[in-house]
């Protein structure tokens, strides 16, 4: 997955351990439905 312009995680879930991205439009503009949820501490990722 390539960075672009948009692209967030959430504060709170970051002081819980968790990342959760999201991208609020693609590169060419249009609205974006992306969004993942990741836990770094996982074992077996």
């Amino acid at each position: 997955m390539a960075e672009g312009k948009g692209n967030k995680t959430s504060e709170a879930d970051d002081i819980r351990g968790r990342n959760f991205i999201y991208q609020e439009q693609r590169s060419d503009g249009t609205q974006s439905d992306f969004f993942r949820l990741e836990n770094p501490n996982r074992q077996d990722a």
